[in-house]
């Protein structure tokens, strides 16, 4: 097949997959998982390379639409059985977005991450968050593969500045904890979290075909406007067609 033909091809089909306007959906703060009565405000984030205009949203939960036609999306004292889900989102015209999962528990501490993925060279932050309304909490403890990493009076955040693959793991926290009301203070543990980082050369791979289907596309806008005249989609696919045919 000649390279403008593929070039063509391959314009053409991404036009139709309308993967150029996918957005993504944020959480602020950016946790992936929350206690029962704690708030989030989510966003659907539209790639910059689409024209800035007005918009309408449309929210998914639980691939469910759900009230809401604005750009973010308020949860505010959330529910475990009504909040916790999968949430997508999509504007008029584009393609909805990737699944991203809140989870909502009514546990005493949790062990708090980003939702996303995470990639070789990413700064981390952990938390490990109890109910502030019930109970007064101090002696906080980060564990990977049961190994004690930190230990702190006050400080309930767990920071990584670069991430390496060797640093994926289970962790989790503890804190010991006291009911308002009650003197007796008592260690609580979160729930084991496996953090798996991604390879850098998984960020590569996608930069460089994202820039590669970038160039094609430019050329392929060159080479259609200079003789734009000649130029027939179905032509252009029965050159296709015959091509594969004659290199077989």
């Amino acid at each position: 097949m000649s390279v403008f033909f593929a070039i063509v091809f391959l314009s053409l089909n991404m036009g139709k997959s309308g993967g150029a306007i996918k957005p993504v959906v944020t959480f602020t703060p950016n946790w992936g998982n929350i206690l029962g009565g704690d708030s989030v405000t989510l966003t659907c984030d539209v790639p910059s390379t689409v024209p800035e205009e007005p918009r309408t949203y449309h929210w998914y939960k639980d691939k469910r639409p759900i009230p809401g036609d604005q750009q973010r999306l308020h949860i505010t004292k959330s529910l475990v059985g009504s909040d916790r889900g999968d949430y997508q989102c999509q504007t008029i015209g584009g393609d909805i977005s990737d699944p991203v999962f809140l989870n909502v528990t009514y546990n005493e501490v949790i062990l708090q991450r980003p939702p996303s993925v995470i990639y070789e060279g990413d700064p981390l932050i952990l938390r490990c968050h109890h109910h502030r309304r019930l109970y007064n909490a101090k002696n906080t403890k980060f564990y990977k593969d049961d190994q004690e990493i930190k230990s702190s009076e006050s400080d309930s955040t767990f920071h990584i500045p670069n991430i390496t693959m060797s640093q994926s793991g289970l962790y989790k926290c503890t804190k010991q904890i006291q009911r308002y009301n009650r003197r007796t203070r008592y260690e609580m543990r979160s729930d084991v979290s496996f953090i798996s980082v991604k390879g850098g050369d998984d960020i590569r791979c996608c930069e460089s075909d994202r820039s590669t289907k970038s160039s094609l596309l430019d050329t392929s806008r060159s080479s259609i406007s200079k003789d734009s005249s000649e130029f027939d989609v179905d032509e252009v696919m029965v050159e296709i067609e015959y091509e594969n045919a004659s290199s077989k």
